[in-house]
């Protein structure tokens, strides 16, 4: 006999207890069809687990013995009289876990309660949390979580009416907007903060002399071009002389943010003078979703004419690492790990068709360009046709063409692949790696092996696979 495997679940975030019935006729029926109006608010649409217990004693509703019609997060608990050997049922309350606010790709702050709601409220404000945690909450939070500090309950589910809840302003609970004359729980707050794994340099483009420092991005962008990406998604500010945190210095902004920029102005502050200050902004690399990223690639150096870091140089350098439909790429200069589009120099490639190319003649005031590298996403293939071998490379090479294998294998081969990978029959050998030059190689036209382009003037004898996109399915009858 196999034994059951029990695994502990566990919920950051469940509902107050509920009890909504008796068991005096039929039951005890605490179901969420009834609770969910009752108590507006305070249940989540899509709950991941639920309990119950017993009122009196707290007990766990499996460890009574008694039969439950319903237990489970789309109906709620239901005990029936009727299906018990005694005739009677416990009297029960049940709560349900409610998946607390997501953070994907980032990470929580710490929990945050600077105020109680003795006097007007609770108010958890970003306007003064920064300040008070200077350097512990970023500028441009994706998600924001409350939660009453006694029992843990997500703010949304406490059934109390909320001033604010959102990334913009933080959390407030206003007593004089509650039911009944209650007053607001005790709350506290955290953000989401995306991870910055791109920051820009520091700019100073202002001095505190007449009105006050001005690092504007209104500004900056014209006098830093290419420098300063569309939409940063974080800022920071320091001060030049000490590199202390801007919050920390206890002065008053005008505005510090990722759509405006940095402001002191003289006339906020008591003695009516701003230190000097430095910013940055966060700005995002590129993205690789649902695929993977490619090492990353140096094959060129900025000595004689540029930095070259072609597609067409790197993939028979590095056979069978780089795709064919590469659907991103991210250059970087080496030493710095700056992206490349914010170094200020002129970019002549930049894109997954060539790869990238900084040309030194290109660029301002006879600068030569950075040492790059470069990398490339490349998305998954989960449905490679099968292997097509039509030629032979007898009379002017090997020829494995789209325009021959469709129609010689109908049904087969998808109308736009996505991949393709050729390799050598007789020895699996990858078709970069055999050192022979290719007329085709690509996903629109196919293989070509041309024995007239080959040093000893013979092609070896190629198959090729195509990557078709997942709806497409490939049918591969054996004959009878």
């Amino acid at each position: 006999m196999k034994g059951f495997e029990c695994f502990a679940r566990s919920c950051e975030s469940w509902t107050r207890w509920f009890n909504r019935d008796h068991p005096g006729t039929t039951g005890d029926w605490e179901v969420l069809s009834h609770l969910r109006p009752e108590n507006p608010g305070q249940i989540c649409r899509s709950p991941t687990d639920i309990q119950a217990r017993v009122i009196s004693t707290g007990q766990d509703a499996f460890l009574t013995g008694e039969v439950f019609a319903s237990f489970d997060v789309t109906t709620g608990f239901v005990c029936r009289m009727r299906d018990q050997p005694d005739g009677t049922c416990l009297d029960y309350e049940v709560r349900f876990c409610c998946p607390i606010p997501d953070c994907p790709g980032g990470s929580w702050t710490t929990w945050f309660d600077r105020d109680n709601p003795g006097g007007v409220g609770d108010w958890e404000a970003l306007v003064h949390l920064r300040p008070e945690n200077p350097g512990q909450i970023c500028s441009n939070p994706t998600a924001v979580h409350a939660r009453v500090i006694s029992t843990q309950v997500e703010a949304s589910l406490t059934g109390q009416v909320i001033h604010w809840y959102d990334t913009t302003n933080g959390f407030a609970c206003v007593n004089r907007q509650q039911n009944d004359g209650d007053r607001c729980l005790e709350y506290e707050v955290r953000f989401c903060c995306p991870p910055c794994t791109n920051w820009t340099p520091w700019f100073d483009r202002d001095n505190p002399g007449g009105g006050g420092d001005w690092e504007v991005l209104s500004h900056l962008r014209p006098e830093n071009p290419g420098q300063i990406c569309r939409a940063p998604t974080d800022i920071q500010a320091r001060v030049i002389s000490t590199g202390q945190d801007a919050f920390q210095t206890g002065e008053v902004f005008a505005f510090y943010d990722v759509t405006s920029g940095f402001a002191c102005r003289a006339k906020d502050q008591p003695d009516s003078i701003c230190l000097d200050y430095e910013v940055r902004f966060c700005c995002p690399l590129p993205d690789c979703p649902d695929g993977s990223w490619t090492p990353w690639f140096d094959r060129d150096n900025p000595s004689a004419t540029g930095d070259w870091e072609a597609l067409v140089h790197l993939r028979p350098e590095n056979p069978g690492q780089i795709c064919f439909n590469p659907t991103a790429v991210h250059a970087r200069v080496i030493s710095t790990q700056v992206e490349a589009s914010l170094t200020g120099q002129v970019i002549h490639w930049y894109d997954t068709t060539n790869g990238f190319a900084c040309v030194n003649r290109q660029q301002n005031d006879g600068e030569m360009c950075l040492e790059y590298e470069v990398r490339f996403c490349c998305p998954p293939c989960t449905n490679w046709t099968p292997w097509f071998d039509r030629d032979n490379p007898g009379t002017t090479g090997d020829w494995e063409v789209l325009s021959h294998l469709r129609p010689e294998n109908p049904g087969q081969i998808c109308r736009s692949p996505t991949d393709i990978q050729a390799r050598v029959i007789a020895t699996g050998q990858d078709a970069f790696q055999t050192g022979e030059v290719f007329a085709f190689y690509d996903v629109t036209t196919g293989f070509v092996c041309r024995m007239k382009d080959q040093p000893d003037g013979k092609c070896l004898d190629y198959e090729v696979r195509f990557c078709c996109p997942r709806k497409y399915h490939v049918i591969v009858c054996d004959q009878i």
